[in-house]
C-alpha cells in the first residue's frame, strides 16, 4: 500500500450509545415554555390535545394567551410571569394585571413568576436587573400578592456562577426595604426557581448549590435543555433529567425549553420538540407522556444532518455560564468576515467626515471668505463654531450611544452632517456660515466617539490599535481625496456657483447618498449580526470573552459616569486629546494659509496637501504597528511628539523666502505625525475602559476635550499675524511640550493600576466569568490593564507535549518532553526565544536504548529530565513496563551526548524504584539522583515520596545511602521532582494531585541537600484545581528556567478544555508562566496559583509558520514530524523507497507490538488532513487508510478493504471509549471498484471529527 501523506492522531470527543424510547409517562410536573411563533399558530394545539401530561404553562407575561382561553385554568393553570424592571421602579402595573386576572376575570391564580435571568444581558434574553432596583420592583409588586396567599418563585438567574451570588444580594438588598427600625426583616419566597443549558452532571450539580444555599425549598425547572448537541446525547439527557425530575419530591414542577419547530431553535434543532415540518419529535412526544414517533428534528428542514458537536449557541454564553469552543482557525475566519462589513464602514464614514471637515480649510483659498465676507478673525470663529458644537452635545451624544441602536444613530449623524454640508453654499455671510457649521458640528459630535465604541465591541483588545489605525487612517486619504476634488472643482470659474460652493456641494451629496447603504449594512451588536451564522455570533462573542469590557448594553448606568470622573486617566486623556486638537488645526485649518505664505498659489497649495495625506496615513499605520510591537504606548507618543515640535520649531523660525522653502515643507510635513497621536490614544482609552456607560462616557469627555481644543485651535491664529502666523504656531509648540510632559507621566499612574492589577487578578484563572456582564475596568477583578509595558502573547503549547524538563544553554533554550508509546522516544525541542519552537530531535532512536513493543497505551518514555553540567548533556528518562494495578514496572535510565544533536550514548540503568527521575548537577561537581517512589504496599500511600540519592557519573551507577527527602502536602501523589540551588537554599519542584483537574505544582526547600525540606508558604505555587472555570486546567508538572537578563519563567503540564464537559481535545500541553523571586527567597508565579493564559514573553509568535499547511513527500525518507507506536525496528513496518510511504501489514489497529501505523500529533484544535492510497485487497482481513487515533480504545479509521467476495469497499471502524473490551463500530460498506487510487480525508472541528472519502480518478497523484 502506498501512503502518499499523513495518518494522524487526534484525541477524539466521545458519543453516547443508541437511545432506546422512553416508554410513555404521565406527570403532573410538566408544563409549557409557550413561545408562540406567528407564521406557525397551528402548533399552538399540540401542546393541550389529549393525551398530555402538561398541567401549566407560563409566556413570559403577565397575562394569558389567547390560544389557550378556552381552556379552564384548574385543567392548564397559567403562571404569570414578572420579567424585568418596569419603566419605574414604583410601577405597580405587574400586581394591577395579576389583581385584574385573579378579581376581575375569576382566575385562580395561585403561583407567579418572577425576573427572568436577572444576572444575565439583554442580548441572552436577559433582564439585566440591579439587584437594589430589583428588590424594590419586588416589595412593590410581589409582596401584596404574598399577602393575597399567591405563592411567588424566586428570580431565575442564569446557570453561570453569578447567579447565586445575584440573589444573596437581591435579598439582602430585599431585606433593608422590608426592615424597620430595631427589626430586622427578611424577604420571602415560596420556591426557588432554576434555568440550565447543559450537561445532566452541570444540572445535577447546580441543583445541589441552590439546595445547599436555600435548603428547604421546592424547586421549579422553568427553563433547560441539553442545548447544540447530537441527537442521541440531547435523547439521554431528556430521559434522565426527567426521571430524576419526576423522582425528587423536592421537585415541584418543569418546563422543557423546546416548544418549537426545530428550524427556528435557538438550542438546535436536536432539542426541538417539533420538527421543522410541525411533527412532535420522540423527545416532543415524550415530554407530552406518548410514545415514541420516530419522526427526526430535521423531517421537513432543508437540513439533512445535523453535526453533533456544533459549537453552542448563543444561549449557552449567558453571562459567561458556557464556553464555546473557538479554535484559531474560527477566530481568524470570523475576524476577517468582521473586517469586510464593519471595518469597511467605519473607514468609508470616517473618510466622509473627515472630507466634510478638510474642505473647509482649502475652500478658503478659493474665494470662501471673499464671498461670505468675512472680515477679521471671523474665518477662526467660523472654524471654531463646529467643535463648539460639538463640546456642547457630548453629554448628549454619550447618551445617545448608549441608548440608540447604531444602525439607527450613525445614518442620522450621516444625512445630519450631509444635509449641512450641501446647505453651505447657500451661505452668504458670517452669520449664515456660523449656523451652518453649528448644525455640522453637532451631527458630527458623536462620531469619534460612536466609532471607538463599535470597534471595543466588535474585536479583541489586541485588536483594536491596528483597527482604529485603520478607519482613522482615512484622515490621510480624505485629505487626498479632497486635494484632487480642489483642483478640480477650483478651477470652475462660470455658472450660479463658485468653486468652493461646488466643493461642498459635491462632498455633501456623497455623504447623504452613503445613509441607505449604511442603514442596509451596519448591525448593532455581535449577537445580532447578519453576517455571521447563529455559531459564528457565538463564537464571536466568546473571542471577545478576554476583553472583559462587556457585550454592549442598551441601559445608562449613571454611576459608572461618576467612577469615571474619579478616575485619574480620565483627566490624562482628556488632557492629551486637548493638547492634539490644538495642533490638529495647524494643518486642517491654517494648512493651506501657512502652505501660501511659502509662496506658492492657491492651486499647488491644493496639490501641496496630497503628500501631505500618504504621509498621515503612513504615519497612523506605523505608529499603530510600533505601538502594538513594542507595548510602549508612552515612548511612541513621546517620539511622535519630539518630531511635531521639531516641524514646528522649522515653521515658525525658518525665513520666508525661496531658499527656505525646503525646510519650510520638511516642517509642514513632519506635522502629519499628528494623526498618529489621536490612533494612539484612542486605542489605549478603550484597552483600558470598561462598561458601556463609562466607556461612552470617556470617549464623550475625551472629544470634549477635541472640542476645546477645536475651539481655542483656530483662535489662536489671528488674523494680523498672517500669512505666517507665528504667534500660533508659538503657541501650539508650547501646548506639544506639553503633551510629552502628559505622555511622560502617564505610565506612572499606570504602573500603580499593573500592582493593583496583579493583586486583585491573584485568584484569577484566565479569563473569568465576568467578561459580558456591564461591569466597569475596576468593578471587574478579572479586568487586566493594557499597561504601555505589558507583553501578552500565548503560550507554548503544543499539543501533545507532556511533562516538560526545560534547559537554557547560552542563548538556547531546549524542552524535552513526554513520547509515551511513540517511536522516536522522547522529543526534544529548541527555540531562542521561549515562544517560537521547533523539534530538534528524538534522541531515543535506537533498540539498546528502548524498545517498547509490549508497552500498554500511555505506558512507555515518561517525564525526561534534560540538564546539562557545563560541559554535556544529560538525559533522564523512565521507560513503563505496566501501569496498573498495585505494581508499576518503571525502569530508569539516563543517556548523555556532547551536543543536542548527538551521538547520544547507550543508557545507564539506574533503577526501577519509581517514576519521573531528574539529574541534579550541584556546584561542587556532585550529581545527584531523585525519583518518585512507588510503594506497592501502601505503607502508607502508593506515593510513597522523593527519593534522593547520588550519581557517579564515571561507573554510571547510583552511590552511597538513599533517603527519602520529602512526602510532599495533603494533596498527596507527589510526583515529578526538580532540585535547584539558589542563595544557598536547595529548592525542590514536585507535581502533586495526579495528573487530571486537581493537578499542581508545589515547591520545598532546605539549607541541606538532605533536608529537612520546608514547604512554600502557598503549598502549591501553580494550580487550576479550585478554579473550574479557569481556561488553563490540569496544571502542574513543572521546571523552572532563567532568561539571560535575569528573569524566570515555569513551564508546566496543562490542558485546555473546550467545553464544560472539560474535555482536552489536544491532550495534555505545555504551557509557560512567568515567575519571580520574593525577598523571602520563595519563587512565585505571577498572579499565582491559577495560570495565565496569557504571558509576557519576549517575542512574538510566527504566525505565518504556526499557520503553514504541511504538505509531505517522501524523497528524503520520513519526515521528522512523524512517529510511529514502540518498535526500534521500523524497517519491518514501513519504508520509504521510491519516494513513497509503503506500510507493511503486521497486526491489527490498536496491537501493543507491531502495528503499521505511522502518523504525525494534531497540533492545531481544527485542521484538514488528506492522503492518496494506492491498495487492492483481496479479503477482508486487509485493509489500510487513514485513522484519527489516541489509543486503542479511542480512534476513528477510514480505511479501504474488501469484502470475502473480493469486494474493495470503503468503512469507518470506530472505537470510541470502548474499554476494556476494545470492540469496534462498523459503519456500512461504501462500494469502490477494485482498482485505483483512493483519496481519503479527514476533517477536524474543535470537538467534532468529519470523515470525508473520495473514490480516486485518473490523473490523481
Amino acid at each position: 500500500m502506498l501512503l502518499y501523506s499523513a495518518a494522524l492522531t487526534a484525541l477524539l470527543a466521545t458519543v453516547p450509545s443508541f437511545i432506546t424510547p422512553a416508554a410513555a409517562e404521565l406527570t403532573s410536573k410538566r408544563g409549557l415554555v409557550y413561545t408562540p411563533n406567528s407564521t406557525t399558530l397551528s402548533d399552538d394545539k399540540i401542546w393541550v390535545e389529549k393525551p398530555t401530561s402538561l398541567t401549566w404553562y407560563y409566556n413570559y407575561k403577565p397575562d394569558p394567551s389567547s390560544a389557550f382561553n378556552e381552556i379552564p385554568q384548574s385543567d392548564f393553570e397559567f403562571v404569570p410571569m414578572l420579567w424585568g424592571a418596569p419603566p419605574s421602579l414604583d410601577d405597580t402595573s405587574f400586581l394591577s394585571t395579576v389583581k385584574g386576572l385573579i378579581k376581575d376575570k375569576g382566575i385562580n391564580i395561585t403561583n407567579v413568576l418572577s425576573f427572568n435571568e436577572p444576572d444575565g444581558p439583554y442580548s441572552y434574553g436577559g433582564s439585566n436587573m440591579d439587584p437594589a432596583a430589583a428588590a424594590r420592583i419586588w416589595v412593590n409588586n410581589l409582596i401584596p400578592l404574598q399577602e393575597m396567599g399567591v405563592r411567588v418563585g424566586l428570580p431565575a438567574c442564569t446557570g453561570a456562577p453569578s447567579g447565586i451570588p445575584w440573589l444573596k444580594n437581591f435579598l439582602g438588598e430585599c431585606s433593608k426595604l422590608v426592615s424597620t427600625e430595631g427589626k430586622t426583616k427578611n424577604c420571602t419566597f415560596d420556591f426557588v426557581t432554576i434555568h440550565w443549558y447543559g450537561n445532566f452532571d452541570g444540572l445535577a450539580s447546580h441543583m445541589g448549590e441552590y439546595s445547599a444555599t436555600f435548603p428547604n425549598k421546592t424547586m421549579w425547572i422553568t427553563e433547560y435543555n441539553l442545548n447544540h448537541q447530537d441527537l442521541q446525547a440531547t435523547q439521554a439527557f431528556y430521559k434522565t433529567s426527567a426521571e430524576y425530575f419526576d423522582r425528587l419530591d423536592f421537585v415541584e414542577r418543569y418546563s422543557l425549553f423546546g416548544a418549537f419547530r426545530s428550524d427556528v431553535s435557538n438550542v438546535g434543532p436536536n432539542g426541538a420538540m417539533l420538527s421543522a415540518n410541525g411533527s412532535l419529535t420522540d423527545i416532543g412526544a415524550w415530554y407530552l407522556g406518548r410514545q415514541a414517533t420516530g419522526i427526526l428534528p430535521t423531517d421537513g428542514s432543508l437540513v439533512a444532518e445535523v453535526d453533533g458537536d456544533t459549537t453552542k449557541a448563543l444561549n449557552g454564553l449567558e453571562a459567561g455560564c458556557e464556553r464555546v469552543l473557538l479554535t484559531d482557525e474560527d477566530n481568524t475566519r470570523i475576524r476577517r468576515k468582521t473586517d469586510k462589513k464593519i471595518l469597511t464602514i467605519l473607514i468609508w464614514v470616517y473618510f466622509l467626515q473627515v472630507l466634510d471637515k478638510i474642505v473647509l480649510g482649502l475652500s478658503v483659498i478659493f474665494g470662501l471668505r471673499e464671498d461670505t465676507h468675512l472680515t477679521g478673525n471671523q474665518y477662526s470663529v467660523v472654524a471654531a463654531i463646529a467643535p463648539a458644537a460639538q463640546l456642547a452635545w457630548q453629554p448628549f451624544s454619550s447618551i445617545l450611544i448608549v441608548k440608540v441602536r447604531h444602525r439607527i444613530l450613525m445614518p442620522v449623524m450621516i444625512l445630519g452632517w450631509g444635509l449641512a454640508q450641501v446647505c453651505t453654499p447657500t451661505c452668504h455671510n458670517f452669520a449664515g456660515l456660523l449656523a451652518n457649521r453649528f448644525f455640522l458640528g453637532l451631527f458630527e459630535a458623536g462620531c469619534l466617539p460612536l466609532f471607538s465604541i463599535i470597534t471595543a465591541q466588535w474585536y479583541r483588545r489586541s485588536e483594536q490599535p491596528v483597527r482604529v489605525a485603520v478607519w482613522y487612517s482615512s484622515c490621510g486619504l480624505a485629505m487626498i481625496v479632497a486635494a484632487l476634488l480642489s483642483f478640480g472643482l477650483g478651477h470652475i470659474h462660470s455658472g450660479p456657483l463658485a468653486g468652493w460652493q461646488w466643493i461642498f456641494l459635491v462632498t455633501g451629496l456623497l455623504t447623504i447618498v452613503t445613509v441607505p447603504f449604511i442603514y442596509w449594512k451596519l448591525d448593532d451588536d455581535v449577537s445580532s449580526a447578519r453576517f455571521l451564522t447563529r455559531d459564528e455570533r457565538a463564537q464571536a462573542l466568546e473571542r471577545l470573552r478576554a476583553n472583559q469590557t462587556g457585550a454592549g448594553t442598551r441601559e445608562l448606568r449613571w454611576y459608572q459616569v461618576g467612577e469615571m470622573f474619579l478616575d485619574i486617566k480620565c483627566y490624562l486623556f482628556a488632557a492629551i486629546s486637548l493638547a492634539i486638537s490644538l495642533g490638529a488645526h495647524v494643518v486642517s485649518t491654517f494648512g493651506p494659509l501657512i502652505l501660501r505664505s511659502f509662496g506658492f498659489d492657491h492651486y499647488q497649495v491644493t496639490l501641496l496637501n496630497i503628500p501631505m495625506g500618504a504621509l498621515q496615513s503612513i504615519i497612523i499605520f506605523l505608529v499603530a504597528w510600533v505601538a502594538t510591537r513594542t507595548r510602549w504606548k508612552s515612548l511612541t507618543l513621546l517620539s511622535i511628539l519630539a518630531l511635531i515640535i521639531t516641524g514646528l520649531v522649522l515653521l515658525f523660525a525658518l525665513p520666508r523666502d525661496n531658499s527656505h522653502v525646503p525646510g519650510l515643507l520638511v516642517g509642514y510635513y513632519f506635522l502629519a505625525f499628528l494623526l498618529g497621536c489621536n490612533n494612539l490614544t484612542v486605542s489605549w482609552i478603550l484597552a483600558n475602559t470598561a462598561g458601556q456607560t463609562k466607556k461612552s462616557a470617556m470617549m464623550a469627555l475625551f472629544n470634549a476635550a477635541a472640542s476645546v481644543g477645536g475651539i481655542v485651535g483656530p483662535l489662536l491664529f489671528k488674523e494680523n499675524d498672517a500669512p505666517v502666523y507665528r504667534a500660533g504656531l508659538r503657541s501650539t509648540m508650547v501646548k506639544a511640550e506639553g503633551r510629552q510632559w502628559q505622555a511622560g507621566t502617564y505610565s506612572r499612574p499606570h504602573s500603580m493600576e499593573d500592582k493593583y492589577v496583579d493583586m486583585r487578578a491573584e485568584n484569577a484563572g484566565g479569563v473569568g466569568e465576568k467578561a459580558f456582564a456591564d461591569l466597569t475596568d475596576r468593578e471587574n477583578d478579572e479586568f487586566v490593564k493594557r499597561t504601555p509595558c505589558r507583553k501578552s502573547e500565548t503560550p507554548f503549547s503544543r499539543a501533545s507535549t507532556r511533562d516538560p524538563s526545560i534547559l537554557r544553554v547560552g542563548d538556547d533554550y531546549y524542552i524535552a518532553t513526554s513520547t509515551f508509546e511513540w517511536y522516536p522516544g522522547i522529543q526534544i525541542h529548541h527555540s531562542q526565544d521561549l515562544v517560537n519552537w521547533e523539534l530538534a530531535i528524538r534522541p531515543l532512536n535506537r533498540k539498546n536504548q528502548l524498545d517498547m513493543r509490549g508497552d500498554p497505551d500511555s505506558c512507555g518514555v515518561w517525564a525526561p529530565c534534560l540538564t546539562h553540567d557545563g560541559e554535556k548533556f544529560w538525559l533522564v528518562y523512565t521507560d513503563v513496563k505496566r501501569k496498573d494495578g498495585s505494581f508499576k514496572d518503571a525502569h530508569n535510565y539516563i543517556v548523555s551526548a556532547p551536543s543536542i544533536e548527538g551521538p547520544w550514548s547507550d543508557p545507564f540503568y539506574i533503577n526501577s524504584s519509581g517514576f519521573d527521575p531528574s539529574l541534579f548537577h550541584d556546584d561542587d561537581g556532585r550529581k545527584w539522583f531523585v525519583n518518585m517512589l512507588w510503594d506497592h504496599r501502601r505503607r502508607p500511600l502508593l506515593f510513597a515520596g522523593i527519593a534522593l540519592q547520588e550519581f557517579d557519573h564515571k561507573t554510571g551507577k547510583l552511590v552511597g545511602p538513599r533517603k527519602n527527602i520529602y512526602q510532599g502536602t495533603e494533596l498527596a501523589l507527589i510526583e515529578a521532582p526538580h532540585l535547584y540551588k539558589r542563595n544557598g537554599w536547595y529548592y525542590l519542584l514536585t507535581a502533586e494531585g495526579g495528573t487530571g483537574y486537581e493537578h499542581a505544582c508545589t515547591l520545598a526547600r532546605s539549607r541541606d541537600i538532605w533536608g529537612p525540606y520546608e514547604t512554600h508558604p502557598q503549598k502549591h505555587i501553580l494550580t487550576s484545581k479550585d478554579h473550574p472555570h479557569a481556561a488553563i486546567q490540569r496544571a502542574g508538572h513543572g521546571d523552572i528556567v532563567d532568561t539571560p537578563d535575569g528573569r524566570t519563567y515555569l513551564v508546566h503540564l496543562m490542558g485546555r478544555p473546550t467545553t464544560q464537559f472539560r474535555r482536552c481535545v489536544l491532550g495534555r500541553e505545555t504551557g509557560i508562566q512567568e515567575a519571580y523571586w520574593g525577598e523571602d527567597d520563595w519563587l512565585y508565579v505571577k498572579n499565582s496559583p491559577v495560570p495565565n493564559l496569557f504571558v509576557e514573553l519576549p517575542a512574538a509568535r510566527d504566525e505565518d509558520k504556526y499557520w503553514a499547511e504541511h504538505r509531505y513527500t517522501f524523497d528524503a525518507g520520513l519526515h521528522k514530524d512523524f512517529q510511529w507506536l514502540r518498535t526500534p525496528e521500523p524497517e519491518r513496518i514501513f519504508n520509504t523507497n521510491g519516494g513513497k510511504l509503503t506500510l507493511i501489514g503486521r497486526e491489527s489497529v490498536g496491537s501493543w507490538f507491531e502495528q503499521a501505523l505511522v502518523a504525525r500529533r494534531q497540533t492545531h484544535f481544527s485542521l484538514d488532513a488528506e492522503t492518496v492510497i494506492d491498495f487492492s485487497p483481496t479479503d477482508e482481513r486487509q485493509f489500510a487508510g487513514l485513522t484519527a487515533y489516541y489509543c486503542r480504545y479511542n480512534f476513528f479509521y477510514l480505511t479501504v478493504t474488501a469484502h470475502s467476495d473480493g469486494q474493495r469497499e470503503l468503512l469507518i471502524m470506530a472505537s470510541e471509549v470502548s474499554f476494556p473490551n476494545g470492540e469496534l463500530t462498523i459503519s456500512e460498506p461504501v462500494h469502490i471498484p477494485k482498482q485505483g487510487k483512493v483519496k481519503l480525508a479527514l476533517t477536524i472541528r474543535g470537538e467534532g471529527t468529519t470523515v470525508l472519502l473520495r473514490v480516486g480518478r485518473r490523473g490523481i497523484d
